[in-house]
């Protein structure tokens, strides 16, 4: 989304699933949510901090970006090592101030068609986060995917692609 701000005349159409810009909760009546989520977060990055990329890919993963249960249900153990492995990285995006941020006067001016999405299964604030794009966007599509989570090509393919 950051790249159709900045160079609109590249893009033919935009979409995104569950933008994560938790910061555009503060200051609506949506801030509780905004607590949780940062609350969520700061839990997986102490475990990061702390070296433990299995515990905090398994939290992220049932707290985050899935649900509970979801590590042990619905991953395999393929996916499982490729979350962990990834865990740094995660760390890595959550550290830079920018990464959860976008200027939405800029989004606002990108006019070409765009499609914001959303599960049913997600955490309470993606469908909040996508809704608040979604009025800045001029030629937007909502979504909301009936049984899908945060990760809907993995939860729900048939319906996601």
């Amino acid at each position: 989304m950051r790249a159709a701000t900045r160079r609109p005349d590249i893009f033919q159409s935009l979409i995104a699933h569950e933008p994560p810009l938790f910061p555009l909760l503060a200051g609506t009546e949506l801030e509780p949510a905004l607590a949780e989520v940062q609350r969520r977060i700061g839990a997986v990055v102490e475990l990061l901090e702390a070296s433990d990329h299995a515990g905090a890919a398994r939290r992220f993963v049932e707290t985050i970006a899935f649900g509970p249960g979801a590590w042990d249900e619905q991953l395999t153990p393929e996916m499982r090592e490729t979350f962990i492995t990834n865990a740094p990285t995660w760390l890595d995006e959550v550290r830079d101030r920018d990464a959860l941020q976008m200027d939405l006067d800029a989004l606002s001016r990108f006019d070409k068609p765009a499609l914001l999405t959303s599960g049913t299964e997600s955490a309470p604030f993606f469908g909040p986060v996508a809704d608040i794009v979604a009025e800045r966007l001029p030629k937007t599509e909502r979504i909301t995917i009936d049984g899908a989570d945060h990760v809907p090509h993995i939860s729900v393919p048939a319906r996601y692609v």
